[in-house]
C-alpha cells in the first residue's frame, strides 16, 4: 500500500512539473507588452531642466456613466538631459488616460496629457516662471468668506473624442 502511495506522488510531481515547464515555455517567460510615455522637461527657453520631479497618475474608468478613479501609477526625477519615461500595459478593458505633473522648486509646475489607448507617446513638459495667484474667496451674495481653503485642480476640457 505504501508503494502505491508513493508512486502516486512521484506520477503528481511528475505531471506538476511538466505543465509547469509547458506554461513557461508557452509564455516564452516574455512581459505583456507595454507602452511607453517618455519625453523632457523644459524651461521657457527650451533648455533642459534636471531634477525635475514627474509624477503619472492614470485616469480610468469602465464605462462613460462611471466616474474616473484617479491612481498615481509612477513617479521619478528627470536627468542631467531632462529626460523621463513611464510605461503601462498595452492592453485594458477600461479607457486610461495618463497626466503627467512635473514640477520643481521655484518654477510653475507643467503638465502633460497621454491618451493611452492611442499608444506610446513623446511628451515635452515646460516649465515656467511662477507667477502669485491672489484674490479674494467670495460667497453667493459677494460676502467674503475668512479662513477658506484654496487648492489648485485640472479640468479636462473637450469630449472623450478629442483625448
Amino acid at each position: 500500500m505504501r508503494k502505491n502511495w508513493i508512486a502516486i506522488l512521484l506520477a503528481a510531481s511528475i505531471i506538476v512539473t511538466l505543465a509547469g515547464r509547458s506554461h513557461s515555455q508557452s509564455s516564452g517567460g516574455e512581459q505583456a507588452p507595454q507602452i511607453m510615455c517618455s519625453g523632457t522637461v523644459v524651461d521657457a527657453q527650451g533648455r533642459p531642466i534636471a531634477g525635475t520631479e514627474v509624477i503619472f497618475y492614470v485616469m480610468e474608468h469602465s464605462r462613460p456613466a462611471e466616474p474616473y478613479i484617479v491612481t498615481q501609477s509612477g513617479a521619478s526625477t528627470t536627468t542631467a538631459d531632462g529626460l523621463f519615461s513611464f510605461s503601462a500595459g498595452a492592453y485594458s478593458d477600461s479607457y486610461r488616460y495618463g497626466c503627467i505633473v512635473a514640477r520643481k522648486k521655484g518654477m510653475a509646475f507643467g503638465v502633460g496629457n497621454w491618451n493611452m489607448r492611442a499608444g506610446s507617446k513623446e511628451l515635452e513638459i515646460e516649465l515656467g516662471q511662477p507667477k502669485e495667484l491672489a484674490g479674494i474667496v467670495v460667497d453667493e451674495n459677494d460676502i467674503p468668506i475668512s479662513g477658506a481653503e484654496v487648492s489648485i485642480a485640472f479640468l479636462i476640457i473637450g469630449t472623450m473624442a478629442d483625448w
